[in-house]
């Protein structure tokens, strides 16, 4: 973590200037144009303290000072993480007669997952592998099934189920109290509901995030899903068939704001205030100064104004026929039809679409319109598959198989929040180097509209997504592989095969409220005809991806007490957008779409993992200690163990976008180097990338970089566990576990500071929140 110096607290920035280049310079806002040229340097790079505003001075005291040395990763804090669950189980079988089955079983799991905040009473992330807080979830799931056999060549089994899931994270650093309103006195911030206390985030270019990072907290879950599969198997000749049926309804119910600044407001202090236009690299410096004078670049508050639910079915029908067409070739066709009709809501029941040549929100079941004001779904999502197995040997078998799989993604996910169920307002500066008004007078009020009403306008500042156009195309992947595999000596069986995927039309954001460089604010395309400075996305099944895969396996039989299970790959993957179907591109002008393909975060070239499971060769049946005291201390022991080791996920080179100045696009670095050296240093003053081969921007285009050219340090993990079994009677044990995740304790590094501008560019500071784990438990086995 990065946290200021006594003298940046003070704001003294003198010993961070190079005076020859003059990178550190922090100039006065209140000098030179509304775009940042022309401005006047402070006096020996000093903000004075009269210019500090006394609000960030208040909460930076209750920030703690560098306990290690530098300016970048110069504070370390450790916590544990704390985990209580319970699981609970119980299943009932009837057996009615030969032919007919009946069974239930009802599950639960009660977890307590606690966290420490890293900044004690300024808050800041979690020592953990998620937010600081307490967070309590009941996961429930119940399901009734049965089999019933008409004759030995007709079957029929059938399942129906239920599942909840309910969260409550409503618990974390000065909850229930409106720090930001009442404590700090920042107008807007907070609210009357108690969800709306806590303290607000301040975000400040390349430190450590002050006061609540997680916009999302706090959430309150209580979804439910009903099931049903309907499946029967019929035997004849060398034909298998199995058809069925399958129904699926989610029911999503939040109050989770989540969306732009959260429900207690947000403050980002970019680099670019105390800049000059046309001058000098930005720098980290620049950020803490503008975050004293109390000017944040950007400001931004979520009320939830409509009750957060969602229904969603899904419907699907399948035949499927394994047929033995010789000894030697088994031929499995299938077809699947699948139907997503469109969500509904609770309340007024429907959802909602954004006009963009009106600029008005049409709410569906509200004013007379149709729950799902004309938007249609596919009624054509036919998925055929195809597979062959050939004999070749009586060792050796050829695979192959092709098959298209429709994205089965509820609605609920990416529509759930927008406007009108969710207010998120952005008040962004008009560009680069301004910032929107002064911290004291806090974040504009504003409220939402009469959801009784039909059609209501969008605000200027209110983010929002909204399905492009009035047909939703749910994406598709087609798969297809071929793969040997053949019987090896000592017990091994290995294969080699190829496998690919392609993803059509995958769902994904386009920001068409983008700017272009130079243009600011004022030169979002929505900008002109209804003043829209913030996002507005357009949200349907627009990206592809594809995967090219060599895939190895090798596993070995349960023989003489050893189990083997291994795997490598190498592999390569390219798309346009690295989330699962609610995020958007990196650059959204036309002009540089094509930079959007590239490969892909999640790309990682080679993985490898091999898993045992060895029970020990000793006691009753085994060939040692058969006998005497070391059959007593050394049967019936097992050890199991799971070793991975990957590439990291690759990132992308960032820089300001200050000079860029197109809001809706990424800016990155300059390369300036043709190769990039891979150094390989972690922590604090070490580089894991060689810093010099790129350099920030400092004009009105973008950077020559591309998207996710690097990598982040690679992963080797060892999960380890010893079970010893004691029998009691014929039909019981009592089982000990000792199992240990990442038993070698080995440390696997998040990426490097990614951003040019970072005084910490390229250094490796942090580590993900898998620590070595211990856990003991006993199994009683009846």
């Amino acid at each position: 973590m990065t946290v200021a110096t006594a003298d940046q607290r003070a704001g003294d920035f003198s010993a961070y200037l190079n005076p020859t280049s003059g990178v550190g310079r922090i100039y006065d806002p209140a000098t030179g144009d509304a775009t940042g040229k022309n401005r006047t340097a402070f006096a020996n790079n000093v903000v004075p303290m009269t210019r500090q505003s006394p609000i960030m001075r208040q909460l930076q005291d209750l920030v703690p000072l560098p306990n290690r040395s530098g300016v970048a990763g110069n504070y370390a804090a450790s916590g544990t993480q704390r985990l209580d669950r319970s699981n609970y189980d119980v299943k009932l079988n009837y057996n009615h007669s030969e032919t007919f089955l009946l069974w239930g079983k009802y599950s639960a799991m009660d977890a307590t997952f606690g966290c420490d905040a890293a900044l004690g009473a300024a808050q800041g992330p979690g020592l953990c592998d998620g937010a600081a807080g307490i967070n309590v979830t009941l996961d429930q799931t119940s399901t009734i099934g049965w089999t019933k056999t008409f004759k030995p060549t007709f079957l029929w089994d059938a399942t129906i189920g239920w599942t909840r899931h309910g969260n409550n994270s409503g618990n974390f650093v000065q909850y229930g109290v409106n720090f930001g309103s009442d404590v700090l006195g920042i107008p807007g911030t907070n609210g009357p509901d108690v969800r709306q206390s806590g303290i607000p985030s301040f975000s400040i270019d390349s430190y450590t995030t002050l006061g609540n990072p997680s916009g999302w907290q706090p959430n309150y879950y209580g979804d439910t899903t009903f099931t049903i599969d309907q499946n029967f198997s019929y035997i004849k000749n060398k034909h298998n068939l199995r058809f069925g049926f399958q129904g699926l309804r989610h029911h999503l119910n939040h109050w989770q704001p989540e969306i732009g600044g959260g429900p207690r407001g947000a403050f980002t202090f970019g680099n670019g205030v105390t800049g000059l236009n046309g001058g000098p690299s930005l720098t980290q410096y620049n950020s803490y100064a503008g975050f004293l004078l109390g000017l944040p670049s950007n400001m931004a508050k979520s009320l939830q104004w409509e009750k957060m639910s969602a229904f969603n079915l899904q419907l699907g029908f399948y035949i499927r026929d394994t047929y033995q067409v010789t000894s030697k070739l088994t031929m499995t066709m299938g077809l699947r039809w699948e139907k997503y009709p469109m969500q509904t809501r609770g309340g007024r029941g429907g959802i909602e679409w954004w006009n963009p040549d009106t600029n008005i929100v049409s709410l569906g079941g509200a004013g007379g319109n149709p729950k799902d004001l004309g938007i249609s779904t596919s009624n054509k999502m036919f998925a055929p598959r195809i597979g062959l197995a050939y004999k070749l040997t009586s060792k050796s078998v050829l695979r192959s198989g092709y098959g298209i799989t429709y994205n089965p993604m509820p609605f609920a996910r990416p529509l759930r929040g927008f406007f009108p169920l969710t207010i998120a307002q952005d008040f962004p500066a008009a560009n680069g180097f301004s910032y929107v008004n002064p911290i004291e007078d806090g974040i504009p009020f504003f409220s939402g509209p009469d959801p009784s009403q039909g059609e209501v306008e969008l605000p200027a500042n209110a983010i929002n997504r909204s399905i492009s156009g009035k047909q939703l195309n749910r994406g598709y992947v087609q798969s297809w592989n071929l793969i040997y595999e053949s019987e090896l000596p000592a017990g091994f069986i290995g294969s080699v095969g190829y496998v690919g995927t392609a993803t059509v039309r995958s769902f994904g954001d386009l920001n068409i409220n983008y700017s272009t460089p130079g243009a600011g604010q004022a030169g979002r395309l929505f900008y002109g005809p209804y003043g829209r400075t913030v996002d507005t996305l357009a949200w349907n099944g627009m990206y592809s991806t594809n995967y090219h895969g060599l895939q190895t396996t090798i596993n070995r039989r349960a023989a003489d007490g050893l189990t083997i299970k291994g795997a490598y790959t190498y592999s390569a993957a390219i798309n346009q957008t690295d989330d699962d179907g609610w995020a958007g591109v990196s650059w959204n002008d036309p002009s540089q779409f094509s930079r959007n393909r590239a490969r892909a975060g999640f790309d990682q070239n080679h993985v490898f993992q091999v898993g045992f499971v060895y029970d020990l060769p000793f006691g009753k049946g085994k060939s040692m200690a058969t006998s005497g005291p070391a059959k007593v201390l050394l049967s019936n022991w097992q050890i199991n163990g799971v070793f991975a080791a990957f590439q990291g996920r690759r990132f992308t080179v960032g820089a300001s976008g200050s000079s860029l100045n197109a809001p809706g696009n990424t800016q990155t670095a300059d390369q300036v180097k043709g190769e990039v050296e891979n150094i390989g240093g972690v922590g604090p003053g070490q580089f894991y990338y060689d810093p010099t081969a790129f350099a920030a921007v400092n004009e009105v285009r973008y950077g020559t970089s591309g998207r996710n050219i690097l990598r982040a340090p690679g992963v080797v993990n060892l999960d380890f566990s010893v079970f010893r079994r004691f029998p009691i009677k014929e039909r019981a044990a009592l089982e000990f576990r000792a199992e240990s995740y990442n038993l070698t304790n080995t440390p696997h590094f998040n990426g490097p500071t990614s951003s040019v501008n970072s005084a910490s560019f390229m250094q490796v500071l942090s580590a993900v929140q898998d620590q070595r784990q211990f856990r003991f438990g006993l199994r009683l086995q009846w």
